[in-house]
Parts: C-alpha cells; structure tokens; sequence
C-alpha cells in the first residue's frame, strides 16, 4: 500500500513526496481510512511508529480553509508534546498555505494566546487545562463547528488529573464531532470515561503482537542490593553513550540521579513535570544541539520527548505499569537503527521481569564485572525438552502388533507405523537444529553489539 491508495488530496501527496514519505506505516494504513470515513476510533498505540502523521494526515483532509471557524482539537498531557506535534504540523502550514495552527499550553504568555485566538485558527494543539481556561473561564473560543477531537496519550491526561478538564470538553461537543483516542495503555478508568462521552467508540489495537522493536536488545542487570546510583555510573562509563536515557519511576529519584551524576562531572540533564516551562524548553534545545549525552527523565515528561538517536534506555527502576516499560524501551531502537535497554533490579522486582518475558520482552541476564560483561544464569528457566525415544515408541507399536491378531497385510501396516515415528523423529531434529542456528546467530548479534559498545 501506498500515499495514494489512502485517496489523500493531492496537496498532502506532493507534499509527502517532498518529505521524502513514500510508504504509510502500518498504523497509517490502518487508522487514515477509519478517520476519513469518520469512525470514532480508541488504539493502543506503541512509540515511533508514525501514529502523529496518522491523524494529522485525515485532519487536514477535513479542515475547510475558507472558514474561519475552529474545527480540530488535539489535547496532549504535556506541553513538550503539545510543542512537538505544533512542530509536525509547521512543515504543512507551507503547502496548506491558508491553515492556521494554534498551540495552547501553560507555562507560555497568556495574553498573548488571546491575541491569537483573535486570527481564528482551525487547529488548536495543547493541554486540558490551559483549554479550558481559554475556552471556558475567558470564553475566548467555542467548540460549536469542531470536527475532530484527538486526545493523545490518553492514559497520561488520566495519570496528569486533567479528567475532570477532560470531561467538561467532552460533555459540550456535538454528537456529530469525531473523536480519536491513542494511548499506550487502556486502564479501566479511561474506558470507563470513554464510554460515558463516545458514542460507537471503535477499539483497535495498533500495537499488533510486536510490543517491542526487534532491534532492541534488553538487558536485565541484578543490583544484588548494592548501591544503583553506583552501578549506574559504572555502566555509564562503560558504554559511554551517544545518547542516554535514564528513566526513573518517582520524580525524588529523577532529582537524585541528576545530582549525582552532575557530581560525578557528567554533562546530564533532567526532565520532569514540575520544571517550569522556560527551563523544559531551555533543556530540551541543549539535549538537540547535543550538549547532554544523559537524560534522567520521570515516566510523565518521558511521553512529551521525541529526541533523535537515542542510544540506550536505562531504567534505574521498574515502572509501577508493565505498559510504561514498553514505552520507555520505545525510545531507542527509533526507524530500524539498534538500541539497548538496560533493566537494574533486585529479587524484588522478579515478578515484573517475568511478567514483561511472557509478554515477549526476552531479556539477556547479564551484570559487568571488573569492566566486563559476565553472561549469568537465564532469568527464565526452559522447560526441559521432552526426549524422542524413537526405540521405545517402536517396541510399543510391534508389541501392539504381536498381541492382536494376526490380520492381512500386519506386515505392511507396522512398516508404514515405523516409517511414520521415523519421519516425525527426523522433522524434530531439523525444528530443534533450526531452533539452535536462530539462537546462534541471535547470540552474536548481541556479542557484536556488545563489543561495539566497548
């Protein structure tokens, strides 16, 4: 499938064309004609796969230009992430000359918000709670010709307490606006929500069985109890990172971290909801311009950062959800390049690791020791496989046979049994043998990996 065969205008195709986008990804595919046919859609939707473009795309197919009414609302629990998708849109607004796009956070000068909201945009990017405060305190702006309502990282908004914003936006649309849901987890309150303001609410699952990228290699490292910030610098100075993130589930620990390693005379920085909007915006262009290598980030302000060639995730802890792990690996291994994704934990934490292992995460146990990497024991123990005896199960058959009486053909029956034991002996050796060379050339993919880490 292809640009065209989403029966976009002919605007968006040249202008995707000029951006180099040739092919939609799956989630594309997917959401782009839902949305056109104006379906109300909820998807679970991973990191990095072109889920922004997705709905932007269907948007600008229903935006009237000639009118001057809003009708496109996207709210996102960040303002980072409000900012990123303003970002996105900007490239448009040069082919899409008329279209005006408006970003709504807090943390930026409200006045001159207002004297914006004056050009009546048709989009309006930003957070549930400066929204309501322009459109609802100040009642600068209606939702009375909205089309579209995108809530973005839906289960953050909830995690965020912007609910209650949330509903009061819901409860005064019309019936008729269609709104799009993405997030990465469904908790049951957000379903619950969901239910009470969507009518025909189609739920899709956009992150199919492939929960993590391929190319990401996960690493569980046991702390044994010992100090993490200790362990984090030694793993830090061993894989001297491009660009590292370290994820932190409590915004205490994200402060220790920061401290610590600025301590240690790392060049770190640190991302987290209660950092003012000045200082989000300051840190975020120095991390681009490449002046930190280290990111200590809480799971909240993780949803707002897009950064490119993000080397490896270091998860200082396990996040309280299994869902936010899949999102923290998320952000390496980005447009097929590799990643790493190193998981420090004690015994408390085993049930969580074995959980993400059911869940297809396969981690790779390992722990450095002297300044190198020391292969342990399997975090999940393989059931011993069940051995063929071929002998036995013939014994059984030519038993069965001398048993029974004797009837025409015995003879030509029992080879045709032993024949059959001896194909279905002859098919598991060469499963089991494939099975070994895909688990070889697994381990030196990882062995190759590690060294180039050295």
């Amino acid at each position: 499938m292809n640009f065209q065969d989403l029966k976009l205008c002919k605007t968006s195709l040249e202008f995707l064309e000029d951006l180099g986008f040739k092919v939609p990804t799956a989630i594309q595919s997917t959401v782009i004609p839902l949305v056109l046919k104006g379906q109300n859609i909820c998807g679970r939707s991973p990191t990095g796969s072109g889920k922004t473009h997705a709905f932007l795309l269907p948007i600008l197919e229903k935006i009237d230009l000639n009118s001057s009414t809003l009708q496109a609302l996207i709210l996102v629990p960040t303002r980072e992430l409000a900012r990123q998708i303003f970002e996105m849109l900007k490239p448009f607004c040069k082919a899409f000359t008329d279209l005006r796009v408006q970003l709504l956070v807090s943390g930026s000068d409200r006045q001159k918000s207002i004297e914006e909201l004056k050009k009546n945009p048709h989009i309006i990017i930003g957070t549930p709670g400066r929204v309501t405060d322009l459109a609802f305190d100040a009642a600068l702006f209606a939702f009375t010709n909205l089309k579209i309502c995108v809530l973005d990282e839906a289960d953050m908004i909830l995690e965020s307490g912007f609910l209650p914003e949330l509903g009061q936006i819901l409860g005064v649309l019309k019936e008729t606006t269609q709104i799009l849901c993405f997030s990465a987890s469904l908790p049951e309150q957000l379903l619950h929500f969901l239910n009470k303001y969507v009518r025909h609410l189609q739920y899709i699952n956009l992150a199919g069985e492939a929960i993590t990228a391929p190319n990401v290699s996960h690493i569980a490292y046991p702390t044994r109890h010992r100090d993490r910030l200790e362990i984090l610098d030694t793993l830090l100075k061993q894989i001297n990172p491009y660009l590292a993130l370290i994820f932190a589930s409590r915004k205490e620990n994200v402060v220790k971290i920061y401290q610590y390693l600025l301590n240690k005379n790392y060049d770190v920085a640190m991302i987290h909801g209660d950092l003012s909007a000045t200082s989000r915006r300051t840190t975020m262009k120095r991390i681009r311009a490449g002046r930190y290598p280290i990111v200590v980030a809480s799971d909240m302000a993780a949803r707002g950062l897009d950064l490119e060639g993000v080397s490896q995730v270091i998860n200082y802890d396990l996040p309280y959800e299994e869902d936010f792990y899949f999102h923290r690996a998320g952000r390496t291994g980005r447009h097929q390049a590799t990643g790493l994704c190193y998981t420090l934990y004690d015994k408390d934490d085993l049930d969580k690791l074995l959980s993400l292992s059911k869940r297809g995460v396969d981690f790779l146990h390992q722990e450095l020791v002297e300044g190198r990497w020391q292969e342990l024991k399997p975090l999940v123990k393989k059931r011993p496989t069940k051995r063929i005896t071929m002998d036995s199960e013939i014994q059984k058959v030519i038993s069965r046979h001398k048993k029974g009486v004797v009837k025409p053909n015995y003879k030509k029956k029992l080879k045709q049994e032993i024949d059959e034991i001896k194909r279905k002996q002859r098919r598991a050796i060469i499963k089991k043998d494939i099975q070994r060379q895909k688990n070889e050339r697994y381990r030196q993919v990882a062995k190759q990996k590690k060294e180039s880490q050295l």
